[in-house]
């Protein structure tokens, strides 16, 4: 059964009651997800016959001319970007619906359909093997890469927004908050994201950079090799705190059997100081890439293992590759959920 089985039409999704098309090309046939921003509908382009999923801003969303234009920078900041772990941007526009906002036109981004799971559902099954998050961080970083290249910042890598394909292809998604990082309209120090995975800087609400996107990555790669979140409080303001003032745990302290030289990669990775911090992402991923050891080693080898975690819905194959078990499909846009909770997943 699909995770969005639980989705109930309501409000902007009567066109999937019609006839109704997007660009006059677009068809929505089914609700894959609701955020608080947007709907996403898995559809079909009528003229290349090939699906697609539709992002559309909601309409009372759309009366705000701020929350237009972070939807059309979206749009603007992915199609400038050709990457095969960069969710493609195949079209986008503006429309009015009817039976829905006559008089506010609608806008909506049309983009590549992913047949794969979101890494945050992934995750809650727990820890994975040290190779495939590996593999899934190296993903990440490769995407970072190119958008930084582009002079675009994320400011929101989370597990919601990654998805991992059947064939263990790594897609980052939700350039909703963006930032340009040369464009002067923008608020470099406006506090955006989600909390669990701030950077210290984000939280403080200092201007930011691509590291703290660096950052953002190394708490997530944390969390895949330990199975816990780095840091866990009541609201996200206490979880926010803990980045600018608490020490980072060593993933070694929670997974024992980490090797030393993965450790502190991730440790270097969640400075507090970003000039401690990877300068790039391809430095940060050039440091995974040359780890040659990823468990054991040290005195850690001997400690008492943690207790066994529930079978990690992905694993590797003959030839090394990622392979994800299920056939469950999901939205492009992962981070549209039911389940938020104060720790932002």
């Amino acid at each position: 059964m699909s995770d969005n089985s639980q989705i109930q039409p309501i409000g902007m999704d009567s066109v999937l009651k019609s006839e109704f098309l997007f660009g006059n090309r677009y068809r929505p046939e089914a609700l894959i997800g609701r955020g608080g921003m947007a709907n996403v509908y898995v559809g079909t382009d009528t003229r290349l016959r090939r699906r697609v999923a539709i992002k559309a801003l909601r309409p009372d969303v759309a009366v705000d001319a701020d929350s237009r234009k972070r939807f059309q920078r979206e749009a603007h900041s992915v199609s400038a970007m050709g990457h095969p772990n960069i969710v493609r941007v195949y079209d986008a526009g503006e429309q009015t619906i009817p039976d829905v906002s006559a008089d506010i036109p609608i806008p909506f981004i049309i983009m590549e359909y992913i047949d794969g799971k979101i890494l945050r559902r992934l995750m809650d099954a727990g820890a994975f093997e040290p190779k495939v998050a590996v593999h899934i961080a190296l993903g990440i970083l490769d995407a970072l890469d190119e958008s930084h290249r582009s002079g675009i910042i994320h400011r929101d890598i989370k597990p919601g927004n990654v998805m991992i394909t059947h064939s263990g292809l790594v897609k980052v998604c939700d350039f909703g908050i963006a930032q340009a990082i040369e464009d002067p309209t923008n608020d470099p120090s406006a506090i955006v994201g989600t909390a669990q995975y701030f950077s210290p800087e984000q939280a403080k609400g200092d201007i930011i950079d691509g590291r703290s996107d660096l950052y953002s990555t190394a708490v997530v790669l944390f969390e895949m090799v330990t199975g816990t979140p780095l840091f866990t409080g009541d609201t996200s303001v206490s979880i926010a705190f803990q980045h600018v003032t608490q020490t980072a745990p060593r993933a070694r302290s929670r997974r024992p059997e980490l090797s030393p030289e993965l450790d502190m990669v991730i440790a270097k990775g969640l400075e507090k100081d970003r000039n401690a911090r990877y300068r790039t992402a391809g430095e940060f991923a050039t440091a995974l890439r040359s780890l040659t050891n990823l468990v054991g080693g040290g005195r850690a080898d001997r400690a008492t293992r943690p207790p066994e975690t529930p079978p990690v819905p992905v694993s590797m194959d003959a030839t090394g590759g990622p392979e994800l078990r299920g056939d469950s499909q999901f939205a492009v846009e992962s981070g549209l959920s039911n389940n938020a909770n104060p720790n932002g997943t």
